[in-house]
């Protein structure tokens, strides 16, 4: 992914009116690895070494996908107890200092996500692609980018209705959310939806399962 597509990828909560909901949007994560990243990953690996350089109790990552596995993405919610104004969305203990805080209680809001495999992610890819004339470069629409990984691969959440019933997903033959799962998943504040399905994006690219 190049760096506009990744400043791209930011979350857009922008458009939400302040008056009616005020959210604090983090700094997405980075896969850059400095000089002093890796001299403490390279002091993390002669820990528990059995001599020759080599942890005795390591074990190495697969790099395969297991598609059986979900990605969950979890947020919390911080709202006032009075009123029921939100005050903040954002992943899960980002802002542990508002948690204590008197008259103030949180909301743990959590969804899983299937990984789409190499040849899914391409597809996605192509279809939110367009070239641009007068820039004379295709251009990538990641806004259809995000809804494709969120009808394709969010297979269950814990939101609930008005009555505290958990708002049950339904999906197709082809695993994509049905008609009138996808009406309910799209009345789900926009700022919500933006943080699940921008995190689960860089998850899925890390494969951070």
């Amino acid at each position: 992914m190049s760096g506009q597509e990744n400043e791209n990828v930011r979350s857009i909560e922008d458009g939400i009116n302040d008056k009616v909901l005020e959210v604090v949007v983090e700094k997405p994560e980075t896969t850059e690895v400095t000089e002093e990243m890796e001299s403490d990953i390279a002091v993390e690996g002669t820990s528990g070494t059995n001599g020759e350089g080599e942890s005795a109790i390591s074990k190495k990552p697969s790099l395969f996908l297991d598609q059986e596995k979900r990605i969950r993405v979890e947020v919390d919610i911080f709202y006032e107890e009075e009123s029921g104004r939100i005050i903040n969305i954002s992943r899960k203990d980002m802002y542990p200092q508002f948690k204590g805080i008197p008259g103030i209680s949180c909301m743990e809001v959590w969804a899983d996500f299937s990984a789409p495999t190499y040849e899914e992610l391409q597809t996605y890819r192509k279809q939110s692609a367009s070239f641009d004339r007068l820039a004379g470069a295709i251009i990538m629409d990641n806004i259809a980018l995000r809804q494709l990984y969120l009808i394709y691969h969010l297979k269950e959440w814990n939101l609930e209705d008005a009555d505290s019933n958990v708002i049950e997903l339904k999906h197709d033959p082809s695993g994509a959310l049905d008609d009138e799962s996808l009406e309910k998943v799209y009345g789900a504040l926009p700022a919500l939806l933006d943080i699940l399905v921008g995190t689960f994006e860089r998850r899925a690219l890390l494969n951070l399962q």
